[in-house]
């Protein structure tokens, strides 16, 4: 799994314009043995919920959420060692996106990874990786405690097309990418966008389209991306398993709901007393 994971990470280290919007075409070298992901999304979310304060690793989804014919990694243990961490930061800081607001929307493989590793306290992904290693598919999800974060343009229209190049290596093509969005219905979720990349890169993949679902529940933004796979569906199933993992932790939209109720049911008794009021039994 480390020799699988160590090419993929190298071939987008490498191209760094891949669009992998949210990590998708990054592959992490975490273990499928679920240890680190079982302990983490069920026992754990119900301990920190109750505390008001999930940590990432209660929101993120663990290897019992793999569709069929993947596996589950741990986005965040690809870069254990300093100095290379270090390198890499330096090329993802030469990534130039025009214009500048677009760059969330296909973030580098290293950017992903920085984000990870900088905001550990607050950002967790994980990925889904086919078993069938000449499969190109990968799907990603991000989740994290911090509002502000994982955040897309609320105005797409200055990204419809938009373009990214690498300072280190002139020599690199300059990518195009075309965007297109829409709104969507996620039980549970809001402000969900169902968001489409394409891209003109030359890199392995890297014309391969990226569905990006954005959107919250509470105050916990989420993104899933996917590239590469054949079935739509495992991109919303994923999401949907994503979206019922943060409700599990923080009971969010139950408290909603128990608000509005609350809302309508005090609206009802008003509106009845004002009947009563204005029509007294003769």
């Amino acid at each position: 799994m480390r020799d699988r994971s160590s090419r993929r990470i190298t071939r987008a280290a490498m191209a760094l314009t891949m669009s992998l919007a949210a990590g998708a075409g990054l592959a992490a070298c975490g273990s499928d043995d679920g240890d680190g992901g079982s302990g983490s999304g069920g026992s754990g979310g119900g301990g920190s919920a109750g505390n008001g304060d999930p940590s990432p690793s209660d929101l993120m989804l663990t290897d019992s959420a793999s569709p069929a014919g993947y596996s589950w990694n741990d986005v965040a243990e690809v870069l254990g060692d300093d100095e290379q961490f270090n390198e890499l930061s330096e090329i993802a800081d030469a990534t130039v996106t025009d214009p500048e607001e677009c760059s969330t929307l296909s973030p580098s493989a290293v950017s992903v990874l920085m984000d990870l590793r900088e905001d550990s306290d607050t950002t967790a992904g994980v990925e889904f990786l086919p078993h069938d290693e000449t499969d190109p598919a990968v799907v990603q999800a991000m989740v994290s405690t911090d509002p502000e974060a994982l955040a897309v343009p609320d105005d797409l229209s200055a990204c419809e097309t938009f373009t990214q190049h690498n300072e280190v290596d002139p020599g690199t093509p300059e990518t195009t990418y075309e965007v297109s969005a829409e709104d969507t219905n996620v039980q549970g979720a809001e402000n969900a966008r169902v968001i489409t990349i394409i891209s003109d890169s030359q890199s392995p993949g890297g014309d391969e389209p990226t569905s990006l679902v954005v959107g919250n529940v509470g105050d916990i933004p989420f993104r899933v991306s996917a590239s590469g796979i054949e079935e739509p569906r495992i991109l919303m199933d994923i999401v949907d398993r994503q979206v019922d993992q943060i409700i599990e932790v923080t009971g969010e939209p139950e408290d909603s709901a128990d608000s509005t109720e609350s809302t309508e049911s005090t609206e009802s008794t008003e509106s009845t007393d004002s009947t009563e009021s204005e029509n007294p039994e003769e």
